[in-house]
């Protein structure tokens, strides 16, 4: 799985906007929500790791249960450490 933003540092938080998830072989990609966590946590482990102490998330849902649902998720880092 790879992913594709624009990023954005505003002092402690790090803004992801317009995320795009694709996969990295030519199959399709397929993104359970144990997936969706899996990846959440890693990087904001990651993240958390770097000195940031949140991660915004800002876009829109194109696909799963609510697509054109509008995203803004803050997630605070500071639990990950």
């Amino acid at each position: 799985m790879g992913l594709l933003a624009e990023v954005e540092i505003e002092g402690s938080t790090l803004v992801l906007k317009d995320v795009a998830v694709y996969p990295v072989e030519p199959v399709r990609l397929s993104l359970s929500p144990a997936t969706l966590v899996g990846f959440r946590d890693a990087l904001a482990i990651d993240l958390a790791a770097r000195g940031f102490d949140s991660l915004r998330l800002i876009g829109i849902q194109f696909s799963g249960a609510a697509p054109g649902k509008k995203v803004d998720v803050t997630i605070d880092l500071t639990r990950y450490r």
